[in-house]
């Protein structure tokens, strides 16, 4: 999928992170293991303010920057996004994680690239931004699950 301007770009991505929320709150019904149903509904949770934290990010951007054209698309495939919970057992919290953690990071890393290779610079700051809140949130989610699971 070609995206066209950066608007195109959050909104692809606000429509991945809901779709992750919905995913594990599915996967919380076939959960058996305390842990990893904690860990379900905090990773619902998770990309639910993502994906609210985007659409707020976008509604603020000025419509100049947001209809801005885009050099390329950052290749986000949701069906390749989603792939790693298809293999997982979904009792294991530290598969879990893994999983959370590169879902996550394939995301920022479509960020990362469209920041890379963009030569207006209003857009390399937007992505910037964007970029930040992935990662804050990336971070939160790894000391959560740090200070809150034994491993």
């Amino acid at each position: 999928m070609g995206f066209q301007t950066l608007h195109d770009v959050i909104e692809q991505s606000q429509s991945i992170h809901s779709a992750l929320s919905q995913k594990y709150k599915e996967l919380e019904y076939l959960a058996s293991s305390d842990e990893a149903l904690w860990l379900l509904e905090y990773l619902n949770r998770h990309e639910s303010r993502l994906a609210d934290a985007l659409k707020i990010y976008d509604e603020d951007l000025s419509s100049h920057i947001k209809g801005t054209c885009l050099q390329q698309d950052p290749h986000w495939v949701e069906d390749e996004i989603f792939t790693s919970l298809d293999a997982i057992d979904i009792n294991d919290p530290r598969a879990l994680m893994a999983a959370a953690l590169s879902m996550d990071t394939a995301i920022v890393d479509g960020y990362r690239a469209l920041a890379r290779t963009t030569d207006n610079e209003e857009i390399r700051s937007a992505l910037s931004s964007i970029l930040k809140m992935e990662d804050q949130e990336q971070h939160q989610i790894a000391k959560g699950l740090i200070s809150e699971l034994s491993f």
